[in-house]
Protein backbone atom coordinates (compact mmCIF):
# COMPACT_ATOMS: atom_id res chain seq x y z
CA UNK A 1 0.00 0.00 0.00
CA UNK A 2 1.40 3.37 -0.93
CA UNK A 3 1.22 5.62 2.47
CA UNK A 4 3.01 8.93 2.39
CA UNK A 5 3.08 11.25 5.47
CA UNK A 6 3.62 14.78 4.58
CA UNK A 7 3.69 16.17 7.96
CA UNK A 8 4.05 16.07 11.19
CA UNK A 9 3.31 17.90 14.56
CA UNK A 10 6.10 19.20 15.91
CA UNK A 11 5.38 18.94 19.48
CA UNK A 12 3.44 15.71 19.72
CA UNK A 13 2.98 12.34 17.59
CA UNK A 14 0.23 13.78 15.46
CA UNK A 15 0.39 13.73 11.61
CA UNK A 16 -1.37 14.06 8.33
CA UNK A 17 -1.32 11.78 5.39
CA UNK A 18 -2.60 9.60 3.09
CA UNK A 19 -3.03 6.32 1.06
CA UNK A 20 -3.97 5.00 -2.24
CA UNK A 21 -6.77 2.49 -2.94
CA UNK A 22 -8.13 1.37 -6.34
CA UNK A 23 -11.07 3.19 -5.35
CA UNK A 24 -10.38 5.89 -4.55
CA UNK A 25 -7.40 7.98 -1.91
CA UNK A 26 -7.75 8.06 1.72
CA UNK A 27 -6.71 11.46 3.69
CA UNK A 28 -5.41 10.33 7.02
CA UNK A 29 -6.35 11.04 9.60
CA UNK A 30 -9.62 9.44 8.87
CA UNK A 31 -12.99 8.67 10.70
CA UNK A 32 -14.70 5.77 9.05
CA UNK A 33 -18.30 5.38 9.47
CA UNK A 34 -19.77 1.81 10.30
CA UNK A 35 -22.24 0.35 7.59
CA UNK A 36 -22.22 -3.36 9.13
CA UNK A 37 -24.19 -5.19 6.71
CA UNK A 38 -23.53 -2.47 3.52
CA UNK A 39 -25.74 0.63 4.96
CA UNK A 40 -25.76 3.12 7.39
CA UNK A 41 -28.86 2.54 9.60
CA UNK A 42 -31.89 5.35 8.74
CA UNK A 43 -29.08 6.42 6.11
CA UNK A 44 -30.53 6.47 2.23
CA UNK A 45 -27.51 6.02 -0.72
CA UNK A 46 -28.44 9.40 -1.22
CA UNK A 47 -27.84 10.99 1.54
CA UNK A 48 -24.30 8.93 2.08
CA UNK A 49 -23.45 10.50 -0.71
CA UNK A 50 -23.81 13.51 0.58
CA UNK A 51 -22.05 13.00 3.79
CA UNK A 52 -19.39 11.46 1.46
CA UNK A 53 -16.95 9.65 3.24
CA UNK A 54 -13.96 8.59 2.31
CA UNK A 55 -14.00 5.05 3.47
CA UNK A 56 -16.61 3.29 5.25
CA UNK A 57 -16.12 -0.41 7.47
CA UNK A 58 -18.11 -3.00 7.03
CA UNK A 59 -18.51 -6.30 8.99
CA UNK A 60 -17.29 -9.42 7.22
CA UNK A 61 -19.81 -12.27 10.05
CA UNK A 62 -22.84 -10.47 9.51
CA UNK A 63 -22.35 -9.93 5.85
CA UNK A 64 -21.54 -13.36 5.53
CA UNK A 65 -25.26 -14.29 7.15
CA UNK A 66 -27.11 -11.51 5.33
CA UNK A 67 -27.08 -11.16 2.39
CA UNK A 68 -24.29 -13.84 2.05
CA UNK A 69 -21.40 -13.98 -0.28
CA UNK A 70 -23.32 -15.56 -2.92
CA UNK A 71 -25.18 -12.61 -3.60
CA UNK A 72 -22.34 -10.12 -3.61
CA UNK A 73 -19.85 -12.49 -5.85
CA UNK A 74 -22.70 -12.38 -8.27
CA UNK A 75 -23.13 -8.91 -9.08
CA UNK A 76 -19.09 -8.17 -8.63
CA UNK A 77 -18.43 -7.40 -4.78
CA UNK A 78 -19.60 -5.24 -2.05
CA UNK A 79 -18.96 -2.04 -4.08
CA UNK A 80 -21.61 -2.66 -6.92
CA UNK A 81 -24.12 -4.56 -4.02
CA UNK A 82 -24.24 -1.08 -2.48
CA UNK A 83 -22.91 0.71 -5.51
CA UNK A 84 -20.39 2.69 -3.87
CA UNK A 85 -17.59 4.29 -5.41
CA UNK A 86 -14.76 4.95 -2.24
CA UNK A 87 -13.11 2.19 -0.52
CA UNK A 88 -14.20 -0.16 1.93
CA UNK A 89 -12.53 -1.48 4.67
CA UNK A 90 -14.02 -4.87 6.66
CA UNK A 91 -13.60 -6.19 10.02
CA UNK A 92 -12.39 -9.46 10.45
CA UNK A 93 -15.23 -10.65 12.96
CA UNK A 94 -12.87 -11.21 15.53
CA UNK A 95 -15.35 -8.47 17.56
CA UNK A 96 -18.11 -10.54 17.10
CA UNK A 97 -15.64 -13.50 18.93
CA UNK A 98 -15.28 -10.74 21.87
CA UNK A 99 -19.35 -9.91 22.31
CA UNK A 100 -21.33 -13.17 20.58
CA UNK A 101 -19.26 -15.95 21.27
CA UNK A 102 -17.43 -17.16 25.24
CA UNK A 103 -13.79 -18.92 25.53
CA UNK A 104 -15.18 -22.49 25.56
CA UNK A 105 -16.07 -22.07 21.70
CA UNK A 106 -12.36 -20.68 20.73
CA UNK A 107 -9.37 -23.11 20.09
CA UNK A 108 -6.44 -22.75 17.85
CA UNK A 109 -8.14 -23.48 14.75
CA UNK A 110 -10.95 -20.89 15.49
CA UNK A 111 -14.01 -19.55 16.88
CA UNK A 112 -18.21 -20.70 16.90
CA UNK A 113 -19.44 -17.60 16.98
CA UNK A 114 -23.48 -17.72 17.47
CA UNK A 115 -26.00 -15.46 15.26
CA UNK A 116 -27.85 -13.30 16.96
CA UNK A 117 -30.11 -13.27 13.92
CA UNK A 118 -30.75 -17.09 13.95
CA UNK A 119 -29.23 -18.15 16.71
CA UNK A 120 -27.04 -20.52 14.40
CA UNK A 121 -23.38 -21.19 15.43
CA UNK A 122 -20.99 -20.49 12.25
CA UNK A 123 -17.33 -21.31 12.97
CA UNK A 124 -14.97 -19.13 11.99
CA UNK A 125 -11.25 -19.72 10.79
CA UNK A 126 -8.49 -17.70 9.46
CA UNK A 127 -9.04 -18.88 6.30
CA UNK A 128 -12.71 -18.51 6.06
CA UNK A 129 -12.94 -14.94 7.25
CA UNK A 130 -9.93 -13.85 4.43
CA UNK A 131 -11.78 -15.70 2.12
CA UNK A 132 -15.33 -13.83 2.87
CA UNK A 133 -13.03 -10.78 2.72
CA UNK A 134 -12.09 -11.80 -1.03
CA UNK A 135 -15.66 -11.99 -2.07
CA UNK A 136 -17.05 -8.51 -0.20
CA UNK A 137 -14.43 -7.29 -2.47
CA UNK A 138 -13.13 -4.84 0.43
CA UNK A 139 -9.86 -2.26 -0.22
CA UNK A 140 -8.73 -3.15 3.51
CA UNK A 141 -8.93 -6.96 4.79
CA UNK A 142 -8.36 -7.30 8.78
CA UNK A 143 -6.98 -9.99 9.77
CA UNK A 144 -8.95 -12.90 12.13
CA UNK A 145 -8.45 -12.01 16.27
CA UNK A 146 -10.09 -12.91 19.48
CA UNK A 147 -10.88 -9.82 21.00
CA UNK A 148 -10.10 -9.88 24.94
CA UNK A 149 -12.23 -9.34 27.99
CA UNK A 150 -10.06 -6.36 29.33
CA UNK A 151 -10.18 -8.34 33.15
CA UNK A 152 -9.17 -11.56 31.67
CA UNK A 153 -6.39 -13.36 33.45
CA UNK A 154 -3.15 -12.66 31.99
CA UNK A 155 -2.51 -16.47 31.42
CA UNK A 156 -5.91 -16.48 29.34
CA UNK A 157 -4.45 -13.49 27.64
CA UNK A 158 -0.91 -14.77 26.88
CA UNK A 159 -2.60 -17.43 25.14
CA UNK A 160 -5.50 -15.68 23.29
CA UNK A 161 -2.45 -13.45 21.90
CA UNK A 162 -0.10 -15.78 20.44
CA UNK A 163 -3.39 -17.35 19.05
CA UNK A 164 -4.40 -14.09 17.21
CA UNK A 165 -0.62 -14.15 16.53
CA UNK A 166 -0.36 -17.24 14.87
CA UNK A 167 -3.88 -16.31 12.93
CA UNK A 168 -2.64 -13.62 11.22
CA UNK A 169 0.15 -15.38 9.89
CA UNK A 170 -2.79 -17.90 8.61
CA UNK A 171 -4.14 -15.17 7.32
CA UNK A 172 -1.65 -13.35 5.41
CA UNK A 173 -0.69 -17.27 3.67
CA UNK A 174 -4.45 -17.61 2.35
CA UNK A 175 -4.56 -13.86 1.78
CA UNK A 176 -1.94 -13.79 -0.92
CA UNK A 177 -3.44 -17.06 -2.26
CA UNK A 178 -6.92 -16.11 -3.33
CA UNK A 179 -8.21 -13.02 -5.76
CA UNK A 180 -11.63 -12.70 -7.26
CA UNK A 181 -11.79 -9.18 -8.37
CA UNK A 182 -9.70 -7.02 -10.39
CA UNK A 183 -8.84 -4.30 -7.65
CA UNK A 184 -6.06 -4.88 -5.48
CA UNK A 185 -7.26 -5.71 -1.41
CA UNK A 186 -4.83 -5.14 1.39
CA UNK A 187 -4.03 -6.46 4.49
CA UNK A 188 -4.07 -5.14 7.86
CA UNK A 189 -3.01 -6.82 10.99
CA UNK A 190 -4.99 -7.43 14.34
CA UNK A 191 -2.74 -6.86 17.70
CA UNK A 192 -4.07 -7.74 20.51
CA UNK A 193 -2.69 -8.27 24.32
CA UNK A 194 -5.39 -7.10 26.77
CA UNK A 195 -3.86 -3.98 29.26
CA UNK A 196 -0.68 -5.87 29.63
CA UNK A 197 2.00 -4.32 28.27
CA UNK A 198 4.46 -6.39 28.28
CA UNK A 199 2.24 -8.90 26.51
CA UNK A 200 1.44 -5.82 24.08
CA UNK A 201 4.69 -5.02 23.59
CA UNK A 202 6.24 -8.17 22.37
CA UNK A 203 3.37 -9.43 20.00
CA UNK A 204 3.81 -5.36 18.60
CA UNK A 205 6.90 -5.73 17.95
CA UNK A 206 6.37 -9.46 16.41
CA UNK A 207 3.61 -8.49 14.34
CA UNK A 208 5.65 -5.44 13.01
CA UNK A 209 7.79 -8.24 11.03
CA UNK A 210 5.50 -9.30 8.98
CA UNK A 211 4.71 -8.38 5.39
CA UNK A 212 1.63 -6.54 5.60
CA UNK A 213 -0.06 -3.13 4.93
CA UNK A 214 -0.48 -1.68 8.08
CA UNK A 215 -1.56 -2.69 11.52
CA UNK A 216 -4.73 -2.41 13.72
CA UNK A 217 -4.90 -1.90 17.48
CA UNK A 218 -7.95 -4.14 18.62
CA UNK A 219 -9.15 -4.98 22.31
CA UNK A 220 -9.70 -1.24 24.10
CA UNK A 221 -12.62 0.71 25.10
CA UNK A 222 -13.87 -2.93 26.14
CA UNK A 223 -13.63 -2.04 30.03
CA UNK A 224 -10.57 -0.82 30.78
CA UNK A 225 -9.73 3.27 32.14
CA UNK A 226 -8.51 6.06 30.19
CA UNK A 227 -5.72 5.65 31.38
CA UNK A 228 -4.65 2.37 30.54
CA UNK A 229 -5.95 3.00 26.97
CA UNK A 230 -3.85 5.54 26.52
CA UNK A 231 -1.01 4.18 27.53
CA UNK A 232 -1.63 0.93 25.43
CA UNK A 233 -2.34 3.30 22.33
CA UNK A 234 1.30 4.99 23.07
CA UNK A 235 2.92 1.55 23.76
CA UNK A 236 1.94 -0.13 20.33
CA UNK A 237 2.29 3.06 18.58
CA UNK A 238 6.02 3.40 19.77
CA UNK A 239 6.55 0.08 18.79
CA UNK A 240 5.50 -0.27 14.90
CA UNK A 241 6.62 1.11 11.98
CA UNK A 242 6.06 4.39 11.18
CA UNK A 243 5.82 4.53 7.56
CA UNK A 244 2.46 2.41 7.39
CA UNK A 245 -0.91 2.93 9.05
CA UNK A 246 -2.36 2.78 11.93
CA UNK A 247 -5.62 1.63 12.95
CA UNK A 248 -7.25 2.36 16.19
CA UNK A 249 -10.38 -0.08 16.17
CA UNK A 250 -13.66 0.99 17.94
CA UNK A 251 -12.54 4.34 19.33
CA UNK A 252 -14.73 6.97 18.73
CA UNK A 253 -15.60 9.35 21.65
CA UNK A 254 -14.44 13.09 19.45
CA UNK A 255 -12.50 13.81 22.68
CA UNK A 256 -10.77 9.66 22.74
CA UNK A 257 -10.03 10.46 18.90
CA UNK A 258 -8.38 13.58 19.08
CA UNK A 259 -6.39 12.67 22.17
CA UNK A 260 -5.76 9.53 19.96
CA UNK A 261 -4.75 11.22 16.93
CA UNK A 262 -2.32 13.16 19.43
CA UNK A 263 -0.35 9.71 19.65
CA UNK A 264 0.08 9.07 16.22
CA UNK A 265 -3.03 7.45 14.92
CA UNK A 266 -4.50 7.62 11.24
CA UNK A 267 -7.50 5.49 11.06
CA UNK A 268 -10.72 5.32 13.62
CA UNK A 269 -14.29 3.65 13.27
CA UNK A 270 -16.94 3.34 15.90
CA UNK A 271 -20.85 3.07 16.51
CA UNK A 272 -20.98 5.97 18.53
CA UNK A 273 -22.19 8.97 16.24
CA UNK A 274 -24.52 7.22 14.29
CA UNK A 275 -25.93 4.78 17.69
CA UNK A 276 -25.83 7.80 19.68
CA UNK A 277 -27.35 9.49 17.19
CA UNK A 278 -30.31 6.98 16.57
CA UNK A 279 -31.14 7.61 20.51
CA UNK A 280 -31.29 11.35 20.43
CA UNK A 281 -27.85 12.38 21.46
CA UNK A 282 -26.23 15.22 19.06
CA UNK A 283 -22.82 16.02 18.64
CA UNK A 284 -22.03 19.57 18.63
CA UNK A 285 -19.42 22.05 18.74
CA UNK A 286 -20.86 23.85 21.64
CA UNK A 287 -21.20 20.52 23.49
CA UNK A 288 -23.60 17.30 23.43
CA UNK A 289 -26.78 17.72 23.10
CA UNK A 290 -29.50 14.71 24.53
CA UNK A 291 -32.90 16.26 22.59
CA UNK A 292 -35.22 14.48 23.98
CA UNK A 293 -34.67 16.57 27.33
CA UNK A 294 -37.50 18.91 28.25
CA UNK A 295 -35.20 21.74 28.02
CA UNK A 296 -34.89 21.67 24.49
CA UNK A 297 -38.97 21.99 23.97
CA UNK A 298 -39.11 25.76 23.34
CA UNK A 299 -35.65 26.13 22.03
CA UNK A 300 -36.24 27.25 18.34
CA UNK A 301 -32.40 28.01 17.19
CA UNK A 302 -31.41 25.33 14.24
CA UNK A 303 -29.22 22.50 15.05
CA UNK A 304 -25.53 22.88 14.37
CA UNK A 305 -24.24 20.51 11.58
CA UNK A 306 -27.30 21.13 8.67
CA UNK A 307 -26.05 20.44 5.43
CA UNK A 308 -24.39 24.12 3.78
CA UNK A 309 -25.10 25.47 7.10
CA UNK A 310 -28.87 25.67 5.96
CA UNK A 311 -30.89 26.48 9.04
CA UNK A 312 -33.49 23.79 8.18
CA UNK A 313 -34.64 22.17 11.90
CA UNK A 314 -35.08 23.67 14.89
CA UNK A 315 -34.00 21.89 18.17
CA UNK A 316 -37.74 22.02 18.95
CA UNK A 317 -38.62 20.25 16.25
CA UNK A 318 -35.74 17.68 16.12
CA UNK A 319 -37.48 16.62 19.84
CA UNK A 320 -40.77 16.68 18.58
CA UNK A 321 -39.82 14.20 15.93
CA UNK A 322 -37.92 11.79 18.63
CA UNK A 323 -40.85 11.96 21.15
CA UNK A 324 -43.22 10.59 18.60
CA UNK A 325 -40.69 8.39 17.64
CA UNK A 326 -40.45 9.27 13.85
CA UNK A 327 -37.73 7.23 11.80
CA UNK A 328 -36.56 11.01 10.41
CA UNK A 329 -35.68 12.22 13.41
CA UNK A 330 -33.15 9.53 13.86
CA UNK A 331 -32.31 10.20 10.42
CA UNK A 332 -31.42 13.96 11.15
CA UNK A 333 -29.51 13.09 14.28
CA UNK A 334 -27.52 10.63 12.37
CA UNK A 335 -26.37 13.33 9.62
CA UNK A 336 -25.73 15.35 12.44
CA UNK A 337 -23.41 13.63 14.18
CA UNK A 338 -21.55 11.91 11.17
CA UNK A 339 -21.27 15.70 9.46
CA UNK A 340 -19.83 16.82 13.27
CA UNK A 341 -17.24 13.89 12.97
CA UNK A 342 -16.19 15.04 9.62
CA UNK A 343 -15.59 18.13 10.39
CA UNK A 344 -13.46 16.90 13.81
CA UNK A 345 -11.06 14.95 11.16
CA UNK A 346 -11.14 18.15 8.69
CA UNK A 347 -10.10 20.54 11.60
CA UNK A 348 -7.56 18.27 13.39
CA UNK A 349 -6.03 17.87 9.84
CA UNK A 350 -5.64 21.80 9.40
CA UNK A 351 -4.43 22.13 12.77
CA UNK A 352 -1.95 19.73 12.48
CA UNK A 353 -0.69 21.31 9.12
CA UNK A 354 -0.26 24.74 11.15
CA UNK A 355 1.36 22.86 14.23
CA UNK A 356 -1.80 23.77 16.13
CA UNK A 357 -3.13 20.63 17.06
CA UNK A 358 -1.94 20.24 20.53
CA UNK A 359 -3.32 23.90 21.46
CA UNK A 360 -6.59 23.52 19.89
CA UNK A 361 -7.30 20.25 20.83
CA UNK A 362 -6.96 21.27 24.52
CA UNK A 363 -8.53 23.86 24.07
CA UNK A 364 -11.96 22.01 22.02
CA UNK A 365 -12.32 19.00 23.95
CA UNK A 366 -13.55 20.34 27.44
CA UNK A 367 -16.18 22.43 25.18
CA UNK A 368 -16.80 19.28 22.93
CA UNK A 369 -17.15 17.33 25.75
CA UNK A 370 -19.61 19.28 27.65
CA UNK A 371 -23.29 18.59 28.22
CA UNK A 372 -25.64 20.91 26.64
Amino acid sequence: MYFKIYHKNYNSNARIGYFLTDHGKVNTPIFMPIATKGYIKTLTKEYLDLINPEIILSNTFHLNINPGIKILYKVGGLHKFINWKNPIITDSGGFQVYSLSNPNNINKYGANIKSYKNGKYYFFTPKKSIIIQKYIGSDIVTSFDECIKFNSDKKYVINSTNRTYNWLKECIYYFNKYNLYKHKQYLFGIIQGGIHKDIRIKYTIKTSKLNIDGFAIGGLQVGETKEEMYNIIKNVKNNLPYNKPIYLMGIGMPWDILNSISLGIDMFDCVIPTRNGRNGMLFTWKGIINIKNKKWKYDYSSIYNNFNNKKIYSKSYLRHLFINNEYSGKLIATINNLLFYKSLIKKSRYHIKNDTFEKWKNNIIPIISKKL
